[in-house]
């Protein structure tokens, strides 16, 4: 299967990883929207023998590699349909995944951390630390959040202890890696109020994904009323390849999905 390589930007050790497109074995095991199902539907799509694994990618990386299989999937545009807190009416909130991208970069040349070793940053205060990965993450789910942002930070840290306000470690995190998480201002066309609303890369597609599955089953489907191929040699077809044989099988009977 056609392997695409993606840069990293800020996983120590490794400055690609080649990914195969998404195909239904990915799209139907996707049961939820946190970190592990993200690590586990990248895990499946990593080429094989590559010595990256999944759960050390850093977060900010895996944002980007997600982001990357979105657009692949996708497109670049971002589209959701949200009610308006003031008015209750729905409107539709549209950007560029593209445009995110770009304004989402680290701004190394405003920065005043200072890179010890590969992977390794500290601040002004002396703080060392590291970029936090999909393992610490997991490590610390399901504490209570201010309790997992302590371990966290005690996970990325050259002494494994932070005393005293961690507020100056986050954001220098941040400003090495930031991560695909925004608040961004929308404006409601019927009541003309403005409001902030929330975007989060992983649970984005991890959403799309997921209300996706029942079409990726009546395709599925129909290639095995039509072809007679078994559930998984289609499993294991890439989608576009898939919904393409799907279209063509439509054309060719001249019906419509039962559902879209």
């Amino acid at each position: 299967m056609l392997m695409y390589p993606f840069e990293l930007q800020f996983t120590p050790g490794h400055r690609q990883v080649l990914l195969r497109e998404l195909c239904g074995q990915d799209e139907l095991k996707v049961a939820g929207y946190g970190t592990a199902d993200a690590i586990h539907l990248i895990k499946g799509m990593i080429g094989q023998g590559q010595s990256l694994q999944a759960g050390a990618i850093a977060t900010a990386d895996r944002d980007r590699l997600l982001a990357a299989v979105y657009r692949h999937t996708y497109g670049a545009r971002i589209e959701s349909t949200i009610h308006c807190r003031y008015c209750n009416a729905l409107f539709d909130v549209v950007f560029s995944l593209d445009d995110l991208l770009l304004h989402t970069q680290p701004e190394r040349d405003k920065s005043t951390l200072i890179q010890t070793t590969e992977g390794w940053y500290q601040t002004a205060e002396g703080h060392s630390f590291r970029l936090p990965t999909g393992d610490d993450e997991l490590a610390v789910s399901g504490l209570p959040v201010d309790e997992a942002v302590q371990m966290l930070l005690a996970r990325c840290t050259a002494t494994g202890t932070i005393s005293g306000n961690t507020t100056g470690v986050q954001e220098a995190m941040e400003q090495v890696a930031p991560l695909l998480q925004k608040e961004m201002l929308a404006h409601c066309p019927e009541c003309s109020k403005e409001q902030q609303v929330s975007f989060d890369m992983q649970s984005f597609l991890l959403v799309r994904l997921k209300n996706d599955q029942r079409m990726a089953t009546l395709e599925i489907h129909q290639l095995a009323m039509a072809y007679h191929w078994s559930h998984q040699e289609i499993l294991q077809l890439p989608r576009s390849l898939r919904r393409t044989y799907a279209a063509f099988i439509e054309a060719a009977t001249d019906t419509q999905p039962a559902f879209r």
